[in-house]
Parts: C-alpha cells; sequence; structure tokens
C-alpha cells in the first residue's frame, strides 16, 4: 500500500532504487557494493517527515542509477556490443557483408533444406577473415551467429539465411528477445538489398567485358554467304538492340539500388543512431560524458524507440511501400538471371566457330571464346542442340524486354505512393529516385 500523501514521482524513484539494487545485486553481481549502501537505523527513522524523505530519496536514486549505469557501461560494455550489432546486424561493416555474399555465391540459390547451420557458420567466418572485421574484437565476433528459421519449407536458402547476436546475461536482460527479432527482421531484409545490388554490380561487369569481347570478335556478325545469312543478321540486330536495351536498365537499376541504399544508412540508420547517442549522452556535458539522468529505465526505451524508429521507417505497415520494393528486388534478380541465360546461349551458339577457328590456327580468337566460357555459370547444354536456337534468342529477347518494361512500371508504382505519403520525408526519397524526373516522364515506354 502506498500513502496518499506521497508524492507519486518519489514513490516511482523508490521502486526503480529497489528494482536497480536487486539488478545490481543478482544479475551483475555486485552484492558489497549494495551492501555498502543500506542507510543507518537513525537515518530511516527521520524518513517519516515527506520532506526529508524526498531530500534522501531523490541523491540516493541518482547515486545507484549511476552506479548501475557505469557497471554496464564499462564492466559489461554495453554501447559496444550495441555498435556491434549495427554493424554486423545492420550491414554497416560493408565489406564483411560483400565478402560474405562473395563466398555464399550460388549456394543459396539451392533449396533451404540443403543447407546447415555448421557450414552456413563457416562460410561466415572465413567472410570475417577475408574482411576488415578481423581486426575487430574476438568478444563481439563469437556472438555473431546463424539462424535458418523454416529451413525445410523454403524454396531456396536465400529465403532462410539470416544473421543473429547472441547476448550474455546481464545484457539479456536489457535487449529483449522482442528487440532481437526486431534485429533480425531488418537484417534479413537488408541481406536481400545487399545481394540485389551484388547481382547487378556483377552483371554490369559481365555486360562490359562481354561486350567488349563481342565486338572485339564480331560474334554477332559472323555468318558468311550462307542463305540464311541475312535472316541470321535481323536476329543479330535484334539480338544488339536487347543488349543495348540490357545495359541500359541494368545501370538504371544499380542507380535505383544505390539511392534506396543511401537513404537506409545515411537517413534513416544512423539517423536513429543520432538520437539514441542524444539521449544517452548529456549534450551540455564536455566530451562524450553520460547523460546522467538517464537510468536502465531510460535506456531500454530510448533503444527500444531506436530499433523500432528503423523497422517502421523501412518495414512498417503504414508506409505501405515494403511489398513494391520486394517486388522490384525480385524483378531485378529475374533480369540479371535472364540476361545470364541470353550470354550464356551466345557463347553456346558460337562454340562451333571456336573449334573451327582453333583448327584453322586462330589463337587469339579460341582464347576469347575460352575466356568467355569462364563468365558462364548457368551453362546448359541442351540450349545449343537442334534447331530451337533461335526460337531460344527470341525468348531471352522478349523476357528481357518484359522483365525492364516491369521494373520500370514497379518503380512509378513506388513513386505514386511515396509522393502521396503524408511523410514528408517520404517525398525526399521520392525525389532522390527520381531527380531528373525519369519516370515522371513515362519511363514505362523507355527503350
Amino acid at each position: 500500500m502506498i500513502p496518499v500523501y506521497m508524492d507519486p514521482e518519489i514513490t516511482k524513484k523508490i521502486f526503480l532504487i529497489g528494482k536497480s539494487l536487486s539488478f545490481l545485486r543478482i544479475a551483475c553481481g555486485d552484492a558489497d557494493w549494495v551492501v555498502e549502501q543500506e542507510a543507518p537505523l537513525q537515518v530511516t527513522e527521520r524518513l517519516r517527515n515527506p520532506a526529508a524523505l524526498e531530500a534522501f530519496v531523490n541523491p540516493t536514486y541518482e547515486r545507484v542509477s549511476r552506479r548501475l549505469m557505469d557497471v554496464l557501461m564499462q564492466r559489461y560494455k554495453l554501447m559496444e556490443h550495441i555498435s556491434a550489432m549495427k554493424r554486423y546486424l545492420l550491414l554497416e561493416q560493408g565489406d564483411f557483408f560483400l565478402a560474405l555474399i562473395e563466398a555464399l555465391g550460388t549456394q543459396m540459390d539451392q533449396p533451404g533444406r540443403t543447407h546447415y547451420r555448421h557450414n552456413l557458420m563457416a562460410t561466415v567466418e572465413s567472410a570475417i577473415r577475408s574482411s576488415n572485421a578481423q581486426y575487430d574484437s574476438v568478444e563481439y565476433l563469437k556472438r555473431i551467429d546463424v539462424r535458418l528459421p523454416n529451413s525445410r519449407e523454403a524454396r531456396i536458402g536465400w529465403d532462410t539465411f539470416n544473421l543473429r547476436y547472441n547476448l550474455d546475461h546481464p545484457l539479456s536482460y536489457l535487449v529483449s528477445e522482442n528487440t532481437l527479432n526486431y534485429y533480425s527482421k531488418l537484417s534479413f531484409f537488408l541481406l536481400r538489398l545487399k545481394r540485389v545490388e551484388h547481382s547487378l554490380q556483377s552483371l554490369w561487369q559481365r555486360l562490359m567485358v562481354s561486350t567488349r569481347l563481342f565486338h572485339r570478335d564480331d560474334v554477332l556478325g559472323r555468318h558468311g554467304s550462307s542463305p540464311s545469312g541475312e535472316q541470321r543478321e535481323a536476329a543479330d540486330d535484334a539480338r544488339r538492340a536487347t543488349i543495348k536495351h540490357s545495359k541500359i536498365a541494368c545501370s538504371e537499376m544499380i542507380q535505383f539500388i544505390h539511392q534506396f541504399e543511401r537513404y537506409t544508412y545515411l537517413k534513416v540508420i544512423e539517423g536513429a543512431w543520432d538520437t539514441l547517442s542524444k539521449t544517452i549522452r548529456s549534450e551540455s556535458a564536455p566530451g562524450s560524458k553520460r547523460n546522467k539522468d538517464i537510468g536502465v529505465d531510460g535506456w531500454i526505451s530510448a533503444h527500444n524507440e531506436y530499433i523500432t524508429s528503423i523497422y517502421r521507417t523501412l518495414l512498417g505497415k503504414r508506409l505501405n511501400y515494403g511489398n513494391i520494393l520486394t517486388r522490384i528486388f525480385e524483378t531485378a534478380l529475374q533480369f540479371c538471371a535472364h540476361v545470364s541465360e541470353m550470354y550464356d546461349e551466345i557463347i553456346i551458339q558460337n562454340r562451333p566457330a571456336k573449334q573451327h577457328q582453333s583448327n584453322s590456327g586462330d589463337a587469339p580468337r579460341s582464347h576469347i571464346a575460352e575466356f568467355l566460357e569462364q563468365l558462364n555459370n548457368k551453362y546448359r547444354p541442351k540450349a545449343a542442340t537442334g534447331g530451337t536456337s533461335r526460337d531460344n534468342s527470341v525468348d531471352h529477347d522478349r523476357q528481357i524486354e518484359s522483365t525492364i518494361a516491369k521494373f520500370r512500371e514497379q518503380a512509378c508504382d513506388l513513386l505514386r505512393v511515396l509522393t502521396e505519403h503524408p511523410d514528408t520525408e517520404m517525398h525526399f526519397l521520392a525525389v532522390s529516385f527520381d531527380f531528373n524526373e525519369y519516370y515522371a516522364n513515362g519511363a514505362k515506354g523507355a527503350a
């Protein structure tokens, strides 16, 4: 029972003092300090006076809160762990995630049931050794873990692969399981974003290298004086146009993904981190002194607001653009697959020409064809059989053009949602996506 004459603020502070002392004694193992803070009997007898009670509670509350935060910050490195979670779950350590995606390669395109945690953990450790993350403290690196939820039902490994950061007590009491789930969902989303970026950049590299070699070796113009030469020449003209459109669309998708990445990291994540830092640190104090007014409950509230604000902005249902972004990611990956298949087909169709040139002593051209084969990551022998190569060419061209049109339509849908949103920040994001009004002026029909 709480006496009616007691100030509710004083009552709350008394409760927090007891809660903090219990946490220090049980969770932090700081029982000796707690025993030293026991008030003498003559002091407690004077606390029947409300004024004396308030004069005693206020400094006691500040002292206990300061001690608890000092233990958590210095002994258990609380903010260092939160910073590590930002690096390894929110993809701030960019070179580590680039090495990780390259190490995972195409193996994650296999069904989810074929993947096992111990194999993926070995890949994560290899990515750490291949990046600047290797210079980070082992105290933080050993906590990076791999989770494969619902791997048996996942269509491919990317649909279930996720990273996790394990915390020990007493820090696990401050960062709840629900908060860690927010981190996991954001990590999953950002990994997909990085995967799309890496796929587009790899495709762009292949487009540039292959196109130069095609022009140098005249791969799309080697028909001689055969009766079907004119027909093949017309098909090759269409294929050249598709290659040109593919390069333009690939550059367009890369720019789109980069703009969203800049907004995600610089505006959303770093903005939320700056707010958290200002809440924990006292702006009026010199250096990086901690805010004396913040206690454990205040820190938990500030951290929860930090991670939930990121989640609301990137994945929150109220913004209504997460589903559109997911479809854009899928379309970009389909585009990469279709263009790669087209280049694979070009290489396979010109293998007989390569063999003939090799027999006639044309060594440089043979080396070029061999190099193009090395770029082929999805070799399908059946594509070169029978008389279906022309049909396959038409199918690939149609698929690529259809995928490009779908991407531009989805980009226009996203911009419409952003410009109609009441939050002005979404308007700035729309401007960064379409700063030259390319989509606003009818990109759906652009070629």
